[in-house]
């Protein structure tokens, strides 16, 4: 019997940036663009962090072996490198096929899944200042007798080949943040991984994305994997993975089919997972993929949005709306007009047609334009007409479950401090056509999302509110799967 679930929100940004150019990779620290300056933050006593002391181990029940899930999404997840993905549906897939060194608990805490324990100073695992003259080293164990869903051994020169492919000159469409801040990669033994960095790196737990098969790849020329070489939907069945569930098969536009992975085990029960198949059921809009869900063709419908929850409020209890680890936000692009890279076509700001016409300049890139913005977005209006009132607004992109978590004030919505704020930094309209001008350019920019109507509704009228405030806006409404090729290519 078909057991029913529904409504899990994985809400995926809005991109305030350049569907035209390269997008920025940095986010605001909020859902609308960040000012000049960090607002002032009254400092709270600090409660001793426990990262690893997930009550997830102790809460495991014994499962019922075999079964098929059928999951279902309203974009197509069509990238299988987890060094590439960039939608919630690929992270989705990925989370099934690539273990890597822990995983996340649903509690928020870190757990070992490919590693036999998790490094830290405490236990040795890290030291800081590290040996031979290290900033910091880190010392992983794997746990023993890995292998790849092939049957191959899994071991410590998997996870060294990944760090010499993130950093391969050839490999231009990977983020190599942190991996390059690693100067030498040893094994020590087939279990024994030792990590040389030149910098104290708070984010060591999670620079390890997954390990990549030497055995497989390497035959691969790194032209050909960065063009979906081994990845693409009929090769990817032949590919190793580490993870609780193999490649099955890849139909596009319909679905795609991942099988258990008996060479894969749990760290916590030792054994491999319960169901036999999983299923990807892929829907042209979110609309349809509700309709699958009540017609039963789907036991789960994933991405939903607060948009969403009036055509499913008859499911009564089955609706569970599920915070996500990241929210709505516009993501401004502030690059430079002098960081396009026209040989690799990376990095700038916006080279769409439509708003180049505003002169050899990135207008984004002043930091008063970001403050502007940030005031002149009416965010209860965003809540109120197109979302029914039906989410809380954040002030931070950060989870308020996470340790880190730090409340902010929210910027207000306040037209006139914006068009004060651009008088002050020179932007003015100087020839009254509601456009303003400042040394020769003028302050046009353009609004990138996918195409889901409820981003391009919040486009809109943002767009109606940037006018207001002299803003000259081009809203361009773009393929997730494009818009998720822009944010992957380097800074």
């Amino acid at each position: 019997m078909r057991k029913s679930l529904t409504g899990l929100l994985a809400i995926t940004a809005i991109v305030f940036a350049a569907c035209g150019g390269a997008a920025s990779p940095s986010p605001t620290t909020g859902p609308v663009a960040p000012t000049d300056a960090p607002p002032v933050i009254t400092p709270q006593p600090v409660e001793e962090v426990e990262l690893f002391n997930s009550a997830y181990p102790t809460a495991v029940e014994a499962g019922t072996d075999g079964g098929t899930i059928v999951v279902g999404d309203w974009q197509e997840a069509n990238q299988f490198n987890p060094f590439y993905l960039g939608q919630v549906t690929e992270a989705n897939v990925a989370s099934t096929a690539w273990a890597s060194l822990i995983v996340a608990s649903h509690d928020y805490k870190w757990l070992p899944d490919l590693a036999a324990v998790i490094p830290t100073t405490e236990n040795g695992g890290v030291k800081v200042p590290g040996d031979g003259g290290d900033a910091m080293t880190i010392t992983w164990k794997l746990r023993d007798g890995l292998k790849w869903s092939d049957g191959q051994p899994l071991t410590c020169d998997d996870f060294k080949y990944a760090w010499e492919w993130v950093l391969d000159p050839e490999n231009v469409g990977v983020i190599t943040a942190g991996y390059e801040d690693i100067t030498a990669f040893d094994c020590a033994s087939d279990t024994d991984i030792v990590q040389h960095w030149k910098v104290i790196y708070s984010g060591y737990l999670t620079v390890q994305i997954a390990p990549l098969p030497r055995h497989f790849l390497e035959a691969i020329p790194m032209t050909d994997q960065v063009a979906g070489g081994g990845f693409r939907p009929d090769e990817v069945v032949n590919m190793p993975v580490s993870g609780a569930f193999k490649f099955g098969s890849v139909t596009p536009g319909q679905d795609l089919r991942m099988v258990r992975n008996d060479q894969y085990t749990s760290s916590i029960s030792g054994k491999s997972a319960h169901l036999d198949t999983i299923i990807f059921k892929w829907y042209t809009d979110a609309d349809a993929m509700i309709a699958g869900y009540r017609g039963g063709e789907v036991d789960v419908a994933t991405d939903l949005q607060d948009s969403d929850i009036v055509k499913i409020a008859d499911l009564g209890d089955q609706v569970s709306a599920i915070p996500a680890l990241l929210y709505e936000f516009w993501r401004p692009n502030w690059s430079s007009f002098e960081d396009l890279d026209t040989t690799l076509a990376i990095g700038g700001c916006s080279q769409n047609p439509a708003v180049t016409d505003r002169g050899d300049s990135c207008p984004v890139d002043d930091p008063a334009v970001r403050q502007a913005v940030s005031t002149a977005i009416d965010k209860a209006a965003i809540n109120e007409r197109l979302l029914g009132n039906s989410v809380q607004l954040a002030n931070t992109s950060i989870l308020p479950g996470l340790w880190y978590f730090s409340d902010q004030p929210s910027a207000v919505f306040d037209p006139a401090k914006s068009k004060a704020t651009l008088e002050a930094a020179g932007w003015v309209d100087s020839d009254g056509d509601g456009t303003r001008e400042k040394d020769g350019i003028r302050l046009k920019i353009e609004l990138c999302t996918t195409t889901r109507q409820v981003r391009v509704d919040t486009l809109a009228l943002g767009a109606a509110w940037l006018k207001d405030v002299g803003i000259e806006t081009v809203v361009n409404g773009v393929a997730g799967g494009y818009l998720r090729r822009l944010q992957r290519v380097h800074p």
